[in-house]
């Protein structure tokens, strides 16, 4: 158990600064904003389409301060989105950066290493049991970071030994003080790691624990022929949901309409609200119609809904931009942390009794 922890919080300190790292590894994707004006959104769609003209467009998202290109995804087909491609299109003129095959994928490739690490973070080599594997781990980290507090817990003693590290002691009250006091200053970042967690692997359960509406539910509405696998409606879904969003709202993503689900749903974030991530607008949007179907804003919802609008932010550290990010990395460590310290203690008094025993 303790090995599945230590890998959890070694894959996820790398995706921390998982932009970082891919434009070290394809620096063709190193690319500056130019103050140019924006190439239109239809542009980069249509120059994204010529590189996989025989799979099904998903959806755009948008550059951002951390990504500086557009990333379109594709899928086999609109009703199987068990496999996914990514196109990279620079901002300004619309070219085609790369193409890869996205999440999930395992290629231990310089190309596609990222991706293969968000797989191995997200789905833990089990397909589609991994929400409920990750959820149930995440379950346990919380039960064993309360149990160790509750071991810890000075019960009328001092707190100030506790609390530090001791100097010039052997090498097990060494690992035992760190292993101690590790665990005590982490143990607020491993607990937001473990719900978040929760929360984001089994969305609909924790929905359904917390009565969180659903913004629009399973729909059966039937796509046009004329517009199925058509981009006719782009524009004025996006001024749509522009006009029901604030001035200063960045556009972060549009999916495409389908014929599993016939409208545009488009997401703007908010400044504020969220910390540095903003606040998230999503629009829902009839793709035959072009009326609203339903907006999804962070100011109306309830306070469960605002709460799991908070789990991705704080599960990857952006909520605070970088230095949040880089919390969240030394918390990813810390699994490795115990987990040698654990052991150690452990195997030096395995030793010990043992000996005691002869």
């Amino acid at each position: 158990m303790g090995l599945v922890f230590v890998f959890l919080g070694l894959t996820g300190s790398v995706l921390c600064f998982y932009p970082e790292i891919d434009r070290v590894l394809n620096p063709s994707l190193s690319i500056q904003n130019d103050r140019l004006p924006a190439a239109p959104i239809r542009d980069v769609l249509l120059a994204a389409q010529a590189t996989y003209p025989d799979k099904f467009l998903h959806s755009i998202f948008l550059a951002s301060d951390d990504v500086a290109f557009h990333q379109v995804w594709f899928t086999q087909s609109a009703s199987d989105d068990s496999q996914m491609w990514e196109v990279m299109v620079h901002p300004n003129s619309a070219e085609v950066l790369g193409r890869r095959q996205a999440v999930p994928v395992l290629e231990f490739s310089q190309e596609n290493l990222v991706n293969t690490i968000f797989t191995l973070h997200l789905l833990f080599f089990l397909g589609p049991t991994s929400p409920i594997f990750l959820g149930v781990i995440g379950a346990l980290l919380i039960v064993m970071l309360l149990l160790g507090l509750f071991l810890w817990w000075p019960r009328g003693r001092s707190w100030g030994p506790l609390l530090t590290l001791k100097r010039h002691t052997s090498s097990i009250r060494h690992a035992y003080d760190f292993h101690r006091v590790a665990g005590v200053y982490g143990l607020a970042v491993l607990l937001m790691l473990g719900v978040s967690g929760i929360c984001l692997t089994l969305p609909g359960v924790v929905s359904a624990l917390l009565a969180v509406e659903q913004p629009l539910p399973e729909t059966t509405m039937k796509l046009d022929s004329a517009n199925s696998g058509t981009l006719q409606g782009l524009e004025q879904a996006v001024a749509l949901a522009r006009a029901r969003s604030s001035a200063d709202a960045r556009l972060k993503s549009i999916w495409m309409p389908s014929e599993k689900a016939g409208f545009w749903r488009v997401t703007l974030v908010e400044p504020g609200s969220v910390g540095k991530e903003g606040a998230p607008n999503v629009i829902f949007i009839d793709a035959n119609t072009l009326g609203e179907l339903s907006t999804q804003s962070y100011r109306e919802k309830s306070a469960a809904g605002r709460f799991l609008d908070w789990q991705l932010p704080l599960h990857s550290g952006r909520i605070l931009g970088l230095p949040g990010r880089f919390i969240v990395f030394l918390g990813g460590l810390l699994p490795l942390a115990l987990f040698v310290t654990g052991l150690f203690i452990w195997q030096r008094k395995r030793v010990a009794l043992t000996s005691a025993r002869r």
